[in-house]
């Protein structure tokens, strides 16, 4: 079939009388001990092993003159210039490949030196997108993280030499196909661009022509983000792009995850110093000791399992005959408002009741919905020997009776901060020499072992039974201790306060 030369005389505007063709191409040939590619015609090989590889070229040559036909010999020259012409054309590619090597590398030793100049996430994002302009000649550049909380992809672009973010739903765009997929997207024309935004057109402020979009990864190879350049300057975006630029999007996740890091570290740092300051204020909020009162030895420990605690007790002396004992779990942050109220109603309220409503009306009002606290509060009278009390809610406190009799005092209503208006009952419990009370939260009773078994109230009767002829301050470091070597081996889960009343 000659119809191949009809094309050609159509090319060339010649009538072809005679031609030859000549490939050029890599031949691989090896003798007993060497083994080389190198671009030789066939004849160059004799009396080696060749293994014809990838044509990469061809010579033709037409019309011999003086009407004369190609020769044996005519073929064998022009075989011989093409190998020359092979080798010549191999050394210039390896020169064009060794230059672009050179300064491929020398690109991201530059980029990694730009990259590894600062820990601070934000700068280093623009340093990333700023690299990918001027690294692929791009008239911009985007990136794009992926934000696992909000479920967004939080995308940095430059425009107009300034840095914007906006928040983008994670499968929007190039950018949301490259994070989905983890493959490289590599768009030569506006069409290809168009059809890949279809679903949000107005994600480029301005035309675009083509986008290179590239997936970030992190240490474990998980996708974090996508960095994408826009408008290549001459052209679109080539594989020497596509490489350049996954090339550049392994130093730049590095960097990132190394920023994010430290951006958590010193976070966590400055919360830990927060919540350092929170408890010392909370510390300074309960009694630096416990008074002297005669007639009563009275003492109170608490263990935070956190920073900031939700335990609370006082002591509040209200005359020389009376002392007022508060107890509560509020949340946290509601301590001081707890502390404030008690200590201010205390003094003005003459019987226990008449306080927690007091304290109940003030936190429904002033909290937010759903915050409460449990409290006890009782009033000791050493004149009448007797404690008057009123319990919203809290763990009951023991009495133990001189006698070995028990008693809960469990006398008041619900917790205070839920509904306003809120009325609450009162009890007093005469009280004789050698009697016991135990205040103490649930940190106590549902302490836990190894075994998922919970210390309880049970534990606690025979704690108090062991130790009733201590002192009120040994008797809360006992019971402590001995809660200590229940729990061996286990997480505290909860706050632990007792305060110990003794007669």
């Amino acid at each position: 079939d000659y119809s191949w030369l009809q094309t050609k005389e159509s090319i060339v505007s010649l009538e072809l009388r005679s031609i030859m063709c000549v490939p050029l191409k890599i031949v691989r040939f090896s003798t007993a001990n060497v083994e080389e590619t190198m671009f030789f015609s066939n004849t160059d090989s004799k009396g080696m092993s060749v293994s014809v590889g990838e044509i990469f070229g061809l010579v033709y040559v037409d019309n011999r003159v003086s009407n004369k036909t190609f020769t044996n010999i005519d073929l064998e020259i022009l075989e011989a210039l093409c190998s020359h012409a092979s080798i010549s054309i191999y050394n210039s590619r390896l020169i064009r490949d060794l230059d672009k090597s050179e300064k491929f590398s020398a690109t991201l030793v530059d980029a990694s030196k730009m990259l590894n100049s600062t820990l601070d996430l934000d700068e280093l994002l623009k340093i990333i997108i700023e690299l990918a302009v001027s690294t692929l000649d791009a008239e911009k550049s985007s990136l794009y993280l992926i934000d696992e909380e909000n479920k967004v992809l939080r995308a940095q672009t430059t425009d107009e030499k300034l840095i914007t973010e906006k928040h983008l739903p994670l499968d929007t765009g190039v950018a949301g196909r490259v994070v989905a997929s983890g493959e490289i997207v590599n768009l030569k024309d506006p069409i290809s661009v168009s059809e890949a935004t279809r679903d949000n057109p107005k994600i480029y402020h301005k035309e675009i022509y083509s986008v290179l979009c590239v997936p970030l990864r992190d240490k474990e190879n998980n996708i974090i983000g996508a960095l994408e350049t826009m408008n290549k300057e001459e052209g679109s975006f080539d594989v020497d792009d596509e490489n350049m630029l996954e090339a550049l999007s392994v130093h730049a996740s590095l960097a990132i995850e190394n920023a994010m890091l430290l951006k958590e570290v010193i976070e966590k740092r400055k919360l830990e110093q927060e919540l350092s300051v929170a408890a010392e204020i909370q510390k300074n909020l309960l009694p630096g000791r416990a008074p002297s009162f005669q007639t009563f030895d009275v003492d109170a420990l608490t263990i935070q399992c956190k920073h900031v605690g939700g335990d609370y007790y006082d002591f509040i002396n209200l005359d020389e005959n009376q002392l007022g004992v508060g107890k509560g779990i509020p949340a946290a942050l509601m301590m001081a408002n707890l502390q404030a109220i008690l200590q201010s109603r205390a003094l003005f309220e003459t019987n226990p009741a008449q306080v927690v409503y007091a304290i109940n009306h003030t936190i429904f009002r002033n909290s937010t919905a759903n915050k409460y606290a449990t409290l006890f509060y009782g009033c000791l009278d050493r004149k009448e020997s007797s404690f008057f009390y009123t319990n919203a809610g809290h763990n009951p406190p023991l009495l133990r009776r001189n006698e070995g009799h028990w008693e809960e005092l469990t006398t008041g209503g619900m917790v205070v901060g839920l509904f306003d208006k809120q009325e609450y009952e009162q009890a007093r419990v005469e009280l004789q020499a050698g009697d016991i009370i135990i205040l103490f939260t649930d940190g106590v009773t549902e302490a836990m072992n190894a075994l998922d078994e919970e210390y309880e109230v049970p534990r606690l009767k025979q704690a108090i039974e062991n130790y009733k002829d201590k002192s009120a301050h040994d008797i809360c470091a006992l019971i402590h201790e001995e809660i200590k070597r229940f729990e061996a081996g286990t997480d505290r889960h909860d706050d632990l306060t007792l305060m110990v009343i003794k007669v």
